[in-house]
């Protein structure tokens, strides 16, 4: 009887973690394999959101991080940084970095791709940096709301 319990114990737990992981698609090659994957689930308790211009018109994100965060917007792509700590990056069209889902433009459809940068857990303000980091996502869901990006799946 024990032996039958622990069977379904372990095809329950197997089960589970199978679920957990079913959202989780990434189309990384090789090389982006090993970059930090982006969190899904991290939509930050802010209301009030700064405006990032670039390429593809004003991107949205949390206006708490306004003054320890700063943009470069570049052709193609939105860079964000932390002093001289590179947070993340967003690509419209190309190849760099992991695809995240398609842009829905005027000028057309364009790919959305990102690159997570490694932070240093030791810093003395590694927790702000992680959540500047995981806030990208502000970026993505105000996209996807605005019916500019379908996520890819």
């Amino acid at each position: 009887m024990k032996k039958i319990i622990a069977a379904i114990l372990c095809v329950l737990f197997v089960v589970s973690l199978a679920a957990c992981g079913q959202n989780n698609v990434n189309h990384a090659t090789a090389d982006e394999a090993t970059q930090k994957p982006i969190i899904q689930n991290n939509i930050t308790d802010s209301d009030q959101m700064m405006t990032v211009e670039s390429e593809i018109g004003s991107l949205n994100y949390p206006k708490k991080w306004e003054k320890m965060v700063t943009f470069e917007s570049g052709k193609d792509k939105v860079e964000a940084f932390s002093g001289d700590v590179k947070l993340f990056s967003v690509y419209f069209g190309g190849q760099k970095g992991i695809l995240y889902g398609t842009l829905h433009l005027d000028s057309g459809n364009k790919e959305l791709r990102y690159d997570m940068y490694d932070i240093d857990s030791k810093a003395k303000n590694a927790d702000d940096l992680f959540a500047m980091q995981e806030d990208v996502n502000v970026i993505f869901q105000y996209l996807i709301d605005e019916g500019k990006l379908t996520v890819n799946k």
